[in-house]
């Protein structure tokens, strides 16, 4: 989303790249980043150098590569990044709707022990008031 709004705003490829680089929390792909801007520096396209990398989702190359040709690179690089924005949110409701029913026994078993950890005295005491 970065490196199409510096595009679209006029900065140079390598200029947004290098800034679009520093705004990355993963540093593999940072780096991976900074190889494909020296590629891009060299004469290569944009969509070569990222294909290049291994840890870039497939589908960006060739969209890149598909802006490059039209001539709508910083609007595809937005299009590509609300579409992974997007596939983000939907696994994250995967991960919740899994996720949540284990925590929802998990919660059922802490409130049990606590139940019983109050209860059982309770009990024991008036079994020992019963006794006698």
């Amino acid at each position: 989303m970065t490196l199409g709004t510096l595009l679209s705003n006029g900065l140079p490829l390598t200029d947004a790249l290098e800034i679009a680089t520093e705004t990355m929390n993963n540093r593999i792909l940072e780096d991976g980043c900074h190889r494909a801007r020296k590629e891009v520096m060299g004469g290569t396209s944009l969509a070569e150098s990222l294909s290049r990398i291994d840890e870039m989702p497939r589908l960006l190359p060739r969209m890149v590569r598909v802006g490059e040709e039209a001539g709508t690179l910083s609007g595809m690089l937005e299009d590509v990044a609300n579409y992974y924005d997007q596939e983000v949110d939907y696994a994250l409701g995967r991960i919740a709707s899994v996720i949540e029913p284990i925590l929802i026994c998990g919660m059922g078993a802490v409130v049990l022990v606590v139940v019983v950890a109050v209860y059982l005295p309770i009990f024991s005491i008036g079994q020992m008031m019963g006794g006698h």
